[in-house]
């Protein structure tokens, strides 16, 4: 079966924007986006679970921004989701947006963790950093 999930990072943007992935100031930045990202996503669920809409639409641009910063391009799109969302919708119906954000990070934080962007591709120059 065919995985048909969107990829964590986009090689492309990320080769556009930053050159080589395997760049220390890429990593500094992934690292930073690491940390903040994880606490984003706990910020996004507990402004639901108080119905505090305008803090939920702040990280989810928050998340937008920097997801897209460091090539999480299926990240950044479903935090620009939550957060055209979260201008005129309920807590009942942002929170299938937020528990996709949720899932799309669980993707991106497992990807960095696995060694960045380009872990796993034999033929990436700078598969890793070290």
């Amino acid at each position: 079966m065919p995985d048909d999930k969107p990829p964590a990072f986009d090689r492309a943007h990320i080769a556009d924007q930053w050159g080589s992935p395997a760049d220390d100031i890429y990593w500094t930045i992934l690292g930073i986006f690491a940390e903040e990202g994880a606490k984003l996503c706990e910020d996004a669920r507990a402004a639901l679970g108080g119905g505090q809409l305008q803090a939920l639409g702040r990280s989810a641009h928050t998340m937008k921004s920097a997801a897209a910063h460091v090539g999480a391009l299926h990240l950044s799109r479903c935090a620009r989701d939550l957060e055209e969302a979260s201008e005129a919708s309920t807590p009942q119906d942002l929170a299938p947006l937020v528990a996709r954000v949720e899932t799309a990070w669980a993707a991106v934080s497992k990807r960095i963790a696995e060694g960045g962007p380009m872990a796993g591709d034999p033929t990436a120059e700078g598969s890793g950093h070290g």
